[in-house]
């Protein structure tokens, strides 16, 4: 076998571990974030106004605790979670996730959201039982989100179909 061969099946093999690691971040995506759990121009006069409107909206579905929605405050106040151009990742500091989630806003416009302002926000609801594996899924969201042409494919987004559409296609690409 030549250098050249053995270096076409190491390519191989890395196209489809990529392959695997994206349909195992699909399916695990899918369990976390669901249709209604996506939400379009959610905007407030700043984060904190947004973050008390989001996690309101989803108080009554059994997700979280009554404690989650100071959490997730709190912890905005400490830092910005605008820490990627135009996106804003909230989570909550304390144990207080009973299910895991994903929840999506999409902006027509820009929502002012401490020293900047976003058109995706994404926050996330771990719970203790899921942190490790958590850590993928995250990780996944962050590196799709590294380019601004991925931004802005997510931001136009008005409905989950069309944003899980969108993601098909990014991590597909």
């Amino acid at each position: 076998i030549t250098d050249d061969q053995t270096e076409r099946i190491r390519e191989q093999i890395r196209l489809l571990s990529r392959k695997n690691e994206n349909e195992h971040f699909i399916t695990a995506l899918k369990d976390l974030f669901t249709e209604d759990l996506f939400f379009t121009d959610l905007y407030g006069k700043d984060e904190f106004e947004v973050l008390r409107l989001l996690t309101g909206t989803l108080s009554d579905r059994g997700l979280f605790d009554d404690t989650f929605a100071e959490s997730v405050i709190s912890r905005e106040r400490i830092s910005s979670t605008c820490f990627v151009k135009r996106v804003a990742i909230p989570h909550a500091l304390g144990q207080n996730v009973k299910k895991s989630f994903i929840s999506v806003v999409t902006y027509d416009r820009r929502q002012p959201w401490g020293n900047d302002a976003v058109t995706l926000l994404i926050l996330f609801g771990i719970s203790y039982i899921d942190r490790k594996n958590f850590r993928f899924v995250f990780n996944h969201i962050v590196e799709l989100l590294n380019t601004e042409a991925n931004i802005n494919a997510f931001s136009r987004c008005r409905s989950y179909d069309e944003i899980m559409d969108t993601l098909n296609t990014i991590v597909n690409s």
